[in-house]
């Protein structure tokens, strides 16, 4: 059974950071079995992006299996991530 993540990348010294935390927390809301997580611009995890878009947050970052398969890079509206979310192909 494939396992599925979702973090969200802010920066620690802003406010991106609740705002990240506040879309997790609403898609886990209608996701219940997707795994989310929030985390900051010093994660290692940033540095498998391309080098132009590292430093670039917010970002959210799809996982499968723990392999990076998607990301949404800028501050949406929920409707934007939950469409952006339905194309990742996620039955959970």
């Amino acid at each position: 059974m494939s396992t599925h993540k979702i973090v969200g990348f802010g920066f620690s010294d802003s406010t991106i950071l609740s705002y990240i935390k506040n879309q997790l927390d609403a898609i886990k809301k209608e996701h219940p079995a997707v795994e989310i997580e929030s985390s900051t611009e010093n994660d290692s995890r940033l540095e498998r992006l391309p080098v132009n878009r590292r430093s670039r947050l917010p970002v959210i970052i799809y996982y499968k299996n723990d392999v990076y398969a998607s990301h949404i890079l800028g501050k949406r509206d929920y409707q934007e991530v939950q469409r952006w979310f339905n194309t990742l192909g996620i039955n959970a």
